[in-house]
């Protein structure tokens, strides 16, 4: 199980025993009633943040930190508030990888055709390689050379990164 399937877990337990319980037991007029549906709001929002596919434009656990403390002085605001601070304070990040970073399963797609990639096999990592209909696999027997050679057992490939540009660069 991940990180963030724990994490749904967890919350989802929270919600029922802190929350939905209380929420039978509390007059519906009470103070303790308007500060628990806050706190279901909060484990409700916690646990469609994690269910969702990573992007670019999620809220920043500093962002969620802020509305906790901006709920948690209202009026009714229960200890349980701070409980979820520190939840939300020890969650691990969920920055997502960008495509650099990360390996590609062959499974899951293959590289553009004749762009040059790096690649894993059951022997090694080869720092460029390309992947054509006609040849398959192949990589690069001498950097910048034009002469491939076949390359087998490929299981996953990543994109080369970005070129350095050192300060030295950036003055000319």
């Amino acid at each position: 199980m991940t990180s963030e399937e724990l994490a749904i877990v967890y919350f989802k337990d929270m919600r029922k025993r802190m929350c939905e319980d209380h929420l039978k037991i509390c007059p519906k007029d009470s103070v303790a009633y308007r500060a628990t549906l806050i706190e279901k709001g909060f484990y409700d929002a916690a646990i469609k943040s994690l269910e969702q596919k990573p992007c670019e434009d999620a809220v920043s656990k500093e962002d969620v930190l802020a509305e906790i403390i901006r709920f948690s002085t209202e009026e009714g605001a229960s200890v349980e508030c701070q409980q979820l601070y520190c939840d939300v304070n020890n969650m691990p990040p969920v920055t997502p990888a960008t495509p650099a970073q990360r390996w590609i399963p062959v499974s899951e797609r293959l590289p553009e055709e004749n762009k040059t990639v790096i690649a894993s096999t059951k022997y090694g990592v080869y720092s460029e390689a390309r992947y054509t209909k006609e040849d398959g696999w192949e990589w690069a027997y001498e950097s910048g050379a034009d002469y491939w050679v076949e390359l087998e057992y490929v299981t996953a490939w990543m994109p080369l990164p970005e070129s350095y540009k050192g300060e030295s660069e950036d003055k000319e």
